[in-house]
């Protein structure tokens, strides 16, 4: 038959068997102590590994620091672009060539000096009135 799940059957008592087993492992390897020594080259082994991956973290420490910066910087700078860019665009209006185009236009249709003519294209331009671009 099978094995019963009842520890009160009367198989050996494994507790005793794992104690036994246990004590004669541990006076093995006590026994093996005088056998077991490490190599001369042991403590200098792992001081290099050690070493070695002390460098890769603070390596991989740096990069992250770096890459920290630069999220940073690019979250700071995003909004300021955008604000320059804002402010820069009404700026962004008409060259001198096109100004002095229409000045000319306009000292020709009212009969003035081109001089006056860009006086005139200036006050309107700052009034915010409409300068008819010239073709």
């Amino acid at each position: 038959m099978g094995r019963s799940l009842n520890p009160s059957d009367s198989q050996p008592n494994d507790d005793a068997l794992n104690a036994k087993d246990q004590l004669a492992l541990e006076a093995l390897i006590r026994s093996a102590s005088h056998y077991v020594v490490p190599s001369d080259k042991l403590r200098g082994q792992v001081l290099h590994t050690a070493r070695e991956q002390y460098s890769d973290r603070r390596s991989e420490r740096a990069y992250l620091e770096w890459v920290w910066a630069l999220v940073i910087v690019a979250c700071l700078l995003v909004p300021v672009v955008q604000t320059v860019s804002a402010y820069s665009k009404p700026l962004q209006g008409r060259t001198a060539k096109q100004i002095e185009e229409q000045a000319i236009q306009l000292a020709h249709d009212k009969n003035i000096e081109v001089e006056w003519g860009l006086v005139e294209v200036f006050s309107r331009i700052r009034q915010g009135s409409v300068v008819p671009s010239s073709p």
